[in-house]
């Protein structure tokens, strides 16, 4: 059964954010040729399930200026949900991780996982915008909630992965 449905395609920095309605089957095809798949969660919610990079990711057309937030790119000071191990961080004095926010738009950001912080503020991790920097040389501090649950790390992980396909 083909189903026709509108797709709200909107733009996060340098990526497409599609949101596509609820009973789309999951797969769809875009004019553009992009395939991906989507899934609908508990709570009804339809999201990004998984993007094929290997058709369409890989171009060596990633070159630009380092350091210089643009457009939708995160500014200023922000908690980080940091992925790369302790011993790592301690050697480099690097930390790679995924930035959080509580910007409400990011509700529609197929990217972004939703969760309840501490002080029940519904908080954002956003996967498509992964980061480094070097923690010392911006004099980082651990953030006051120290840690998230192993559920929303896992999520963030899964979702990260989805976008770049690292691990199988």
């Amino acid at each position: 059964m083909v189903k026709t449905a509108t797709l709200t395609i909107q733009r996060w920095g340098n990526s497409l954010a599609v949101r596509i309605p609820s009973g789309v089957a999951r797969s769809a095809h875009f004019e553009v040729g992009l395939e991906v798949e989507v899934m609908t969660d508990e709570a009804g919610v339809t999201k990004l399930a998984r993007f094929d990079p290997a058709k369409h990711g890989g171009e060596a057309m990633a070159t630009g200026r380092i350091g210089a937030e643009t457009g939708r790119e995160m500014k200023d000071l922000h908690p980080m949900l940091v992925l790369s191990p302790k011993l790592f961080n301690e050697r480099t004095g690097i930390v790679i991780g995924l930035p959080m926010t509580t910007a409400e738009f990011n509700d529609t950001n197929p990217f972004a996982i939703k969760f309840q912080g501490p002080k029940n503020v519904t908080s954002y991790v956003l996967a498509h915008q992964p980061k480094s920097f070097d923690w010392r040389a911006r004099a980082a501090k651990a953030h006051p909630w120290k840690r998230v649950s192993d559920d929303l790390f896992a999520a963030a992980c899964e979702q990260l992965n989805q976008i770049i396909s690292i691990c199988d």
